[in-house]
């Protein structure tokens, strides 16, 4: 998913870096070059840097939860792919989080 979302984004001229963040290098194998995206394994390199205003989680559903929480924790706007969480709790707090920072989150339940 996160190839794909990283080939959409690159279509838009607002859109000036990209960094693709995944906790496998191997992964990164598998974006073709016409990406020209800034990769890494560490998360507080993209949390960290005050020129990445969106944060798109397209990982594993277990995943979306935390880095969504992380992601609103460092004042970024986030994108979550769906399933939103994995429980309804999780759901809950992640939007919970969101209110509390007055912070965007937007989930991609977008009709295929």
């Amino acid at each position: 998913m996160g190839r794909t979302v990283i080939g959409h984004l690159q279509q838009f001229d607002e859109v000036e870096n990209i960094i693709a963040y995944d906790i496998n290098e191997e992964s990164f194998q598998q974006i073709p070059d016409w990406h020209k995206v800034t990769v890494t394994t560490e998360l507080k390199q993209v949390l960290d840097n005050a020129g990445v205003r969106v944060v798109f989680v397209t990982a594993p559903n277990r995943q979306h939860k935390s880095l969504t929480l992380q992601s609103i924790e460092a004042g970024k706007a986030v994108l979550c792919e769906k399933p939103m969480a994995t429980t309804l709790e999780d759901a809950h707090e992640m939007v919970e989080a969101a209110e509390r920072g007055q912070a965007f989150l937007q989930i991609g339940f977008e009709l295929r």
